[in-house]
């Protein structure tokens, strides 16, 4: 998934304003008659802004980054919007945003609880995922073998005509 959020180094919790100051500020660096190699940089802004700066699909596209975030365990930087995988940590280390080094604020506790939350939601795509594979396979199965049993007892695969 893409962040449009760290596209435009921008919290989630940016306004409007904060928004269009920040796509102002990174396309002038980033606009091709500036600088050469940044053509696929500034085609992303311009993704990101048209997304977040419509407030219909930032809403749709909160909810997805919210599940994508939880999906692969990520938490979002206030700061700069990046997404962080937080390892483990031990004694006085603190987690902070890998792009701009910003405390993330949290407890040994709540990156083991994201942890275990990301791993159950993709133990339950996995299952939804073979559950429909199951089915599948369970229907073959099935009509292979009413296929065999008409065939046995000499039964017609066409439904019978009431006189």
């Amino acid at each position: 998934m893409t962040n449009h959020y760290a596209t435009l180094r921008v919290s989630p919790s940016a306004t409007e304003e904060q928004i269009k100051s920040a796509y102002r500020k990174l396309a002038r660096e980033a606009h091709p008659d500036v600088n050469k190699d940044g053509t696929e940089q500034f085609r992303a802004l311009a993704a990101a802004y048209e997304v977040l700066s419509d407030p219909a699909r930032r809403r749709a596209y909160d909810v997805e980054f919210l599940r994508w975030l939880k999906a692969v365990g990520a938490l979002a930087c206030s700061k700069c919007g990046a997404a962080n995988h937080v390892p483990p940590f031990h004694g006085e280390q603190k987690p902070v945003c890998g792009r701009c080094k910003l405390d993330l604020g949290i407890t040994d506790d709540h990156r083991r609880a994201a942890a275990r939350e990301a791993l159950v939601y993709q133990a339950a795509t996995v299952v939804d995922d073979l559950g429909g594979e199951v089915l599948a396979i369970a229907h073959d199965v099935l009509r292979r073998g009413l296929g065999r049993l008409r065939k046995r007892w000499e039964l017609s695969n066409k439904p019978s005509k009431k006189r």
